[in-house]
């Protein structure tokens, strides 16, 4: 794997308004601890220089736990925008002015929790043969293009694919991506910014089992999910058995 440096861009700003609920969902328990607090581990666990992005509504459980929990892990904690956009540049703001324009850098929900080690190290190798690294899930549903309740077209399954956890890009492409979307970000993705400036985009297969918090349900799933590769991770003999 790359020795060169890696920055982890956790974004925790946004409002889970599909969620719904009394409190943000980055904030609700998960196996025992805060849902957001899954994906600033496991970045630290990786030696991976961290920035984390808030809102105003969890700006202060986050603060409170990173003093307390995590108090020598060097996290930066950047204050976010009102869209996904704006909470993205808020975070490429906050990363060091001397970091070389090859560092590679993973864009990471919050609310991702389930995400493997594994999948972010091979997003991390990605990068050094491509500019920006997507990891996907391959779907087998059959997708079509459909105007005024019409049919047009359908879609190849073996073409398809959706987007899940992480993103990653170098620098220097994060830097020109930040650069289009100031002026007067149109709502694009990043990745649709980066295809339009010429990037090479790879990709590396997820496991289905790594999914967005979005709606109530998907709670159960994670929970079922993360409470087996527990199970699994306990049963499993350590480095130094026999």
């Amino acid at each position: 794997m790359s020795e060169q440096r890696s920055i982890a861009l956790v974004l925790a700003a946004g409002r889970g308004n599909r969620f719904g609920g009394s409190k943000p969902k980055q904030l609700i328990d998960l196996c025992g601890r805060p849902l957001f607090s899954h994906a600033l581990h496991q970045h630290v666990d990786l030696g991976h220089t961290v920035i984390v992005v808030v809102s105003n509504s969890t700006r202060e459980a986050i603060v409170r736990y990173v003093a307390g929990v995590m108090p020598n892990a060097g996290i930066v904690i950047a204050t976010g925008g009102e869209t996904r956009g704006q909470s993205i540049l808020a975070a490429i703001d906050a990363i060091p002015s001397d970091s070389p324009p090859e560092t590679r850098v993973l864009l990471r929900n919050s609310v991702s929790p389930n995400t493997s080690t594994k999948l972010l190290n091979e997003v991390v190798r990605g990068l050094d043969t491509y500019d920006g690294v997507q990891a996907y899930v391959p779907s087998h549903q059959t997708a079509f293009l459909h105007r005024d309740g019409q049919l047009i077209s359908l879609y190849d399954q073996s073409s398809m694919g959706f987007t899940v956890d992480p993103t990653g890009y170098r620098l220097d492409l994060l830097t020109r991506i930040a650069e289009t979307m100031r002026p007067a970000w149109p709502g694009e993705t990043s990745l649709d910014i980066a295809r339009g400036l010429g990037a090479r985009i790879g990709l590396v297969e997820s496991p289905v089992t790594n999914i967005k918090l979005t709606t109530p349900g998907d709670l159960d799933r994670l929970s079922a999910y993360m409470s087996d590769e527990g199970d699994a991770q306990r049963r499993a003999p350590s480095s130094d058995d026999d």
